[in-house]
Protein backbone atom coordinates (compact mmCIF):
# COMPACT_ATOMS: atom_id res chain seq x y z
CA UNK A 1 0.00 0.00 0.00
CA UNK A 2 2.68 2.63 0.79
CA UNK A 3 4.63 2.30 -2.54
CA UNK A 4 1.30 2.78 -3.92
CA UNK A 5 0.29 5.92 -2.29
CA UNK A 6 3.61 7.55 -2.89
CA UNK A 7 4.74 6.65 -6.06
CA UNK A 8 1.84 5.49 -7.81
CA UNK A 9 -0.69 8.37 -6.23
CA UNK A 10 1.82 10.70 -5.79
CA UNK A 11 2.13 13.09 -2.57
CA UNK A 12 0.10 16.52 -4.75
CA UNK A 13 -2.82 14.35 -5.02
CA UNK A 14 -2.56 12.92 -1.93
CA UNK A 15 -2.44 16.34 -0.44
CA UNK A 16 -5.90 16.93 -1.69
CA UNK A 17 -7.33 13.49 -0.67
CA UNK A 18 -6.04 13.37 2.72
CA UNK A 19 -6.77 16.68 3.76
CA UNK A 20 -8.56 16.73 7.52
CA UNK A 21 -8.07 13.27 7.38
CA UNK A 22 -4.30 12.94 8.01
CA UNK A 23 -1.92 15.90 9.60
CA UNK A 24 0.17 15.46 6.12
CA UNK A 25 0.24 13.30 3.00
CA UNK A 26 3.30 11.62 4.45
CA UNK A 27 1.40 9.88 7.44
CA UNK A 28 -0.76 8.26 5.42
CA UNK A 29 1.55 5.96 3.84
CA UNK A 30 1.68 3.82 6.67
CA UNK A 31 1.25 3.15 10.57
CA UNK A 32 4.89 3.46 11.59
CA UNK A 33 4.82 6.98 9.67
CA UNK A 34 1.52 8.16 10.90
CA UNK A 35 2.41 7.52 14.47
CA UNK A 36 6.40 9.50 13.40
CA UNK A 37 4.71 12.39 11.88
CA UNK A 38 1.95 12.95 15.21
CA UNK A 39 4.63 12.69 17.41
CA UNK A 40 6.72 14.71 15.27
CA UNK A 41 3.71 17.45 15.24
CA UNK A 42 3.14 16.83 19.17
CA UNK A 43 6.09 17.77 19.86
CA UNK A 44 8.18 20.26 17.09
CA UNK A 45 4.69 22.55 17.70
CA UNK A 46 3.60 22.25 21.48
CA UNK A 47 1.33 25.35 21.46
CA UNK A 48 -0.38 23.94 18.01
CA UNK A 49 -2.17 20.95 19.00
CA UNK A 50 -5.57 22.25 17.46
CA UNK A 51 -5.62 20.45 14.57
CA UNK A 52 -3.65 17.25 15.50
CA UNK A 53 -6.42 17.03 17.65
CA UNK A 54 -9.03 17.24 15.06
CA UNK A 55 -7.39 15.04 12.59
CA UNK A 56 -6.53 12.64 14.86
CA UNK A 57 -8.05 12.30 18.18
CA UNK A 58 -6.94 8.84 19.26
CA UNK A 59 -3.37 9.42 18.33
CA UNK A 60 -3.74 12.72 20.44
CA UNK A 61 -5.13 11.28 23.65
CA UNK A 62 -1.76 8.69 23.55
CA UNK A 63 0.42 11.66 23.25
CA UNK A 64 -0.98 13.08 25.99
CA UNK A 65 -0.47 9.97 27.88
CA UNK A 66 3.04 9.40 27.36
CA UNK A 67 3.97 12.54 28.41
CA UNK A 68 2.79 11.61 32.14
CA UNK A 69 3.93 8.18 32.60
CA UNK A 70 1.93 7.50 35.78
CA UNK A 71 -0.66 7.45 33.92
CA UNK A 72 0.37 5.02 31.48
CA UNK A 73 0.48 2.22 34.21
CA UNK A 74 -3.38 3.06 34.84
CA UNK A 75 -4.61 2.58 31.08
Amino acid sequence: MTKNLYEKVGYDKLTNIISGIFVNPYSATSLAEYFATGFTEFYIRPDEHTYLQKVSPELYKKLILLQDPEKLDNQ
